[in-house]
């Protein structure tokens, strides 16, 4: 089972390769200005919505 392990700290040990491998592909796949402008976006999404609800306004 598990990618072919023959015992559970071999399977681990895949695992944790796997992983691995898998965001540090992930991280090549994405570039930083690029997280950036996501980030952004999220932040600007947040604050919209509190405006909206009208927090953060001073009365």
């Amino acid at each position: 089972e598990g990618l072919d392990a023959l015992s559970r700290k071999d399977a681990l040990s895949k695992i944790n390769k796997s992983n691995e491998y898998k965001v540090l592909s992930e991280m090549d796949k994405l570039n930083v200005g690029n997280m950036l402008e996501v980030l952004e976006d999220i932040y600007i999404k947040i604050f919209n919505r509190k405006i909206l609800k009208g927090e953060y306004i001073e009365r």
